[in-house]
């Protein structure tokens, strides 16, 4: 692609992120950004917590804010009522508008990183960010976190060698709040065991250095979160919030949804009755939603740890630790939505800083990444209502196919590791 093209690309999608994104978000206050203000403001406001996983209850609270917004605080865990404690001395919209120039702040430290962690130049790192599309854009309009998120995961990788403690602070911070970094947590867990590192004993004390203060910060967060909140209300999060969540359900919305993209809304299209929402299913065969999520799961931990196994000594494992197990989540989410893949960028950096996707495969990998972010969903809706439910998951079709071209590009790229090593031994 020619300097002209990719100026004109940039600044069409730049375009597309403030019409879609930053305009939305300084003209009305929505869902996301409500749930987290108005939690902030009841922590301010020393206002018992005891309902504030009663959905009811929450969307009176928002209702008195003056936000006209359906919302509700059961997808979160307790300590993200603090997130937006620091807006809490504004009103809700020109809050949401503070927090939309630091969301485009933190959006332009992303892009920075990514050109810093593997040697892009700002024009192709910030077409990289554009690209996610619908995900960056609804992040910034509904006042979500996931790109500053993202941003935090791309600066504490890029700070491990020289600042492992606030690396470990800023992984164990978003793990108490949105658990995707738990499996950076893992993978650092399990390359700090000698039997999976390298040859390199610094490279073995760094990842033991990194697991202990992710999970010292970790415990850290949580033991504010149950001194702050109690015990009682922690463990209502976890039964009526986290637990259901694992397997797909969230309070007051109905499972049949297209939006979700997930494979469990795919096979109960497929396979589960419902009288208002899927009354003629492809088949009526209810144990076919919990086999189909089965397979799926088999395959990926099968998949995943097969590539670990093959790359445990590798002087590229801390990257495939990190960046395979998290790709492998974000196939299986059980409810998505479009702000939840900006996530990927943080796996798909390291694994180009360790020159594991290259050449072509990392165009067509770039390229699926654009079709995620730019998926004309009400189309896709369309046809998954009116001719076939497999029609309406595109996103689903592609994360998953990401996935297995990684697996399958990481499986020749060993064999031919293998085969090298082998001519060098004879």
């Amino acid at each position: 692609m020619s300097l002209p093209v990719k100026y004109i690309l940039l600044s069409l999608l730049i375009f597309f992120f403030l019409w879609k994104g930053v305009l939305p978000a300084f003209k009305i206050v929505h869902s996301d950004f409500a749930n987290y203000y108005v939690a902030a403001q009841l922590v301010v406001a020393g206002t018992p917590l005891d309902s504030l996983y009663n959905n009811a209850w929450f969307q009176h609270q928002i209702k008195k804010q003056n936000i006209q917004t359906l919302g509700k605080f059961s997808p979160f865990p307790p300590l993200s009522a603090f997130i937006l404690i620091p807006l809490t001395p504004f009103n809700p919209l020109p809050a949401q508008q503070i927090f939309t120039v630091i969301n485009i702040l933190f959006l332009a430290l992303g892009i920075w990183l990514v050109s810093k962690i593997i040697n892009w130049s700002l024009l192709n790192s910030a077409l990289l960010f554009f690209c996610f599309g619908l995900g960056l854009t609804n992040n910034i309009a509904f006042g979500q976190v996931y790109l500053i998120m993202t941003t935090c995961l791309l600066l504490a990788w890029w700070l491990i060698p020289a600042r492992k403690m606030l690396a470990g602070l800023l992984i164990g911070f978003f793990t108490a709040l949105k658990y995707f970094p738990l499996l950076i947590i893992g993978g650092f867990a399990l390359l700090s065991l000698p039997y999976f590192h390298s040859k390199e004993n610094s490279t073995l004390r760094t990842n033991q250095s990194m697991a202990a203060w992710c999970l010292l910060f970790l415990l850290l967060l949580i033991g504010v979160q149950l001194s702050w909140f109690g015990l009682p209300l922690c463990i209502q999060f976890f039964n009526q919030t986290f637990l259901p969540h694992l397997n797909s359900n969230l309070t007051s919305q109905e499972p049949y949804s297209y939006y979700y993209q997930s494979w469990d809304a795919l096979f109960r299209y497929l396979f589960v009755a419902d009288a208002k929402f899927n009354p003629a299913p492809v088949v009526n065969w209810p144990a076919g939603l919990w086999i189909g999520k089965s397979i799926i799961a088999l395959l990926l931990a099968i998949s995943t740890g097969i590539t670990l196994w093959r790359f445990k000594n590798s002087i590229v494992n801390r990257a495939v630790f990190i960046s395979i197990p998290a790709i492998a989540a974000l196939v299986f989410l059980p409810v998505g939505a479009t702000y939840h893949f900006i996530l990927l960028l943080f796996p798909l950096a390291i694994l180009i800083e360790a020159k594991l996707l290259q050449g072509n495969l990392l165009k067509l990998i770039l390229a699926m990444c654009f079709l995620i972010g730019f998926i004309p969903y009400s189309g896709a809706i369309y046809l998954g209502v009116n001719i076939n439910p497999l029609l309406g998951f595109p996103r689903l079709w592609l994360i998953a196919g990401l996935y297995f071209i990684i697996f399958a590009q990481l499986s020749v790229s060993f064999r031919k590791a293998a085969t090298a090593s082998g001519a060098r031994g004879q």
